[in-house]
C-alpha cells in the first residue's frame, strides 16, 4: 500500500521567524483566555491526522507529531488523565522546568527534555488563537506561554525564550518567570525544520519477499528520500519488533526526523506459521509504504495405510476398511486445518459408514462403485509421528464382483507442502476383500 505525495506547499508558521528577535516579554504567564477561534478560509497546518496518540503505560499518554518525528508528553506537567483533566498545572521559572525534565520517566522513558524553541514552535497552529495549538491532540493546553530550552542571546541578560499559545508569537524572558512546562523526546534535530517548506517526500516503496524461511529477520531493499526541501518526520508501525534504519546506522523503532537524500531500509521477523505474510509500514512526512515478507509453507511428510477385513467377506457380512494417516513432520497439522481423503471404493456395497478416530469426517462426493473426496477437520497430527484412523464398514450385496478392491489418497491441507510428492497426492496401495458368493469357495486373494 502506498499514499501519494501531495502537490504544491503547505504555508504555515515559518521557524525561522526567531532570527527576527522579538521584544522582550515580561508578563506573558499573565495572558488572558478567550475562547479558541480559527477563522474561515485559513488551512489548518496541525490537524489531527498530523499526530498519533499512543499510551505506552496505561493512563500515560504520549503523541508523536508525523511530521516531525517528535515525541511529546500530551499533558502539560502536573496534570494527568485522558483529557488531561486531573492535577494542575505547574508553572515553574527556568531551572526549574529543566530539572523537571530531567527527573521525569513518564511512559517508561528517561531522556525527556525541555524543548527547544524551534521544536515547541512546529506545536503552533496558526490557523487558529488563543489557544494557537489543537485541542484535541493536546487538551488542557491553556492560552499562556511555555518556556523553552533556548537561551536568550544576550550575555548581560539571563533569559530563555518562551513560547505563547495566546497569538503563538515567541519572546525572552528572564528566567527567574514562572511559566508552564510541555516536555518531548526523540527526534533528530529538527533546527531546520519549517512548514513553509515542503517536507512531504515523494512516494516510495518496498520490494515484497515471498517464500522466505519462518521467523527470520527480513531487511527491506533501500529507499531514497526525495521531494523535500526541510527535516521531516519518521515513523514504524505494523509487525511487533519492526524497525528502521537511517543511513546505515543502528536499528531503531523510535520516531525520527530525515532530510532529502537519506537511505532508509526496514526490518522485521517474518511469521512462525507457512504461508504467512508480515506488514511493516514505514512514514515518512505524511507518505507511507509497507514492506511485506511471505513465509515459505508448512511441511508435512504424510502417508496413508489401509487394512481390509475380514477376508474372505460374505453376501450380506460387513467389509471394513481402516484408513490410518501418519504425519513424520517436520511441521504438525494443527486442528483448525482441513485435509481430504480421497478413495475409491468398490461397486457393490451399500449402507457404508465412516467414523473418525478424531475430528469430524464429511464423506462428500465419496461412495461405492466411484473416486469420491471427503474432508477431514478437527485433527491435530503432531509433527513426528502423529496419526488419525478412519474406519469405513459397509454391507456387501449380491451384486458384488469375486475381488473387491479399495485404494485410497491422503492431501494436504491447503498451504502444507508434503516434501516426498512436491505437492502431488499421497496414494496407499492396493488392499483387496474378497467374498464368498452363493456358497461358492473364496477367491484367491490376488493382494
Amino acid at each position: 500500500m502506498m499514499s501519494q505525495k501531495r502537490s504544491g506547499k503547505v504555508r504555515s508558521h515559518n521557524s525561522g521567524l526567531l532570527r527576527f528577535g522579538w521584544l522582550l516579554i515580561a508578563a506573558l504567564a499573565g495572558s488572558t483566555a478567550h475562547a479558541r477561534t480559527c477563522p474561515a478560509g485559513l488551512v489548518p497546518v496541525a490537524p489531527d491526522a498530523r499526530y498519533t496518540i499512543a499510551e505506552p503505560i496505561a493512563g500515560q499518554r504520549v503523541v508523536t507529531d508525523r511530521e516531525t518525528g517528535l515525541i511529546w508528553k500530551q499533558c502539560p506537567q502536573g496534570l494527568s488523565g485522558a483529557s488531561c483533566a486531573s492535577g494542575t498545572r505547574s508553572t515553574l521559572n527556568w531551572s526549574a522546568a529543566l530539572g523537571a525534565a530531567n527527573a521525569e520517566s513518564f511512559a517508561g522513558a528517561s531522556d525527556w527534555r525541555l524543548p527547544t524553541a524551534l521544536e515547541l514552535r512546529t506545536l503552533v497552529e496558526t490557523a487558529c488563537f488563543s489557544p494557537t495549538i489543537n485541542e484535541t491532540v493536546f487538551p488542557a493546553n491553556g492560552a499562556g506561554a511555555y518556556w523553552t530550552s533556548t537561551p536568550q542571546a544576550n550575555p548581560g541578560l539571563a533569559a530563555s525564550w518562551v513560547q505563547d499559545f495566546e497569538q503563538g508569537s515567541v519572546g525572552a524572558t528572564t528566567r527567574d518567570t514562572l511559566f508552564a512546562v510541555r516536555l518531548v523526546r526523540g527526534g533528530r534535530s529538527i533546527d531546520n525544520f519549517d512548514a513553509a517548506d515542503d517536507y512531504t517526500p515523494n512516494a516510495f516503496s518496498f520490494t515484497a519477499q515471498t517464500g522466505v524461511p519462518q521467523t527470520s529477520v527480513r531487511t527491506s531493499n533501500a529507499i531514497s528520500v526525495a521531494g523535500i526541501d526541510t527535516v521531516t518526520g519518521i515513523g514504524i508501525s505494523g509487525a511487533t519488533g519492526s524497525q528502521y534504519r537511517i543511513n546505515g546506522g543502528g536499528w531503531t523503532g523510535l520516531p525520527g526526523t530525515v532530510v532529502n537524500g537519506d537511505s532508509i531500509e526496514v526490518r522485521h521477523t517474518s511469521a512462525a506459521t507457512g504461508t504467512t505474510a508480515t506488514t511493516t509500514t514505514l512514514g515518512i512526512g505524511g507518505v507511507s509504504a509497507d514492506f511485506t515478507s511471505t513465509t515459505v509453507p508448512d511441511t508435512s511428510d504424510l502417508s496413508l495405510t489401509l487394512t481390509d477385513s475380514p477376508d474372505p467377506v460374505v453376501v450380506g457380512g460387513v467389509l471394513s476398511y481402516g484408513l490410518t494417516v501418519t504425519n513424520a513432520g517436520p511441521n504438525a497439522i494443527l486442528a483448525s486445518q482441513t485435509f481430504s481423503i480421497s478413495a475409491s471404493l468398490p461397486a457393490g456395497l451399500t449402507g457404508c459408514s465412516y467414523t473418525p478416530s478424531v475430528g469430524t469426517f464429511n464423506v462428500g462426493t465419496i461412495a461405492p462403485g466411484s473416486t469420491g473426496t471427503g474432508t477431514w477437520t478437527g485433527v491435530a497430527l503432531a509433527g513426528a509421528g502423529g496419526t488419525a484412523s478412519l474406519a469405513i464398514a459397509c454391507t456387501v450385496t449380491a451384486s458384488a464382483a469375486a475381488s473387491l478392491s479399495h485404494s485410497a489418497t491422503v492431501l494436504p491441507p491447503a498451504g502444507i507442502a508434503d516434501p516426498d510428492c512436491s505437492g502431488a497426492p499421497v496414494t496407499a496401495p492396493e488392499q483387496h476383500g474378497d467374498r464368498q458368493h452363493r456358497g461358492e469357495p473364496a477367491a484367491t486373494d490376488p493382494g
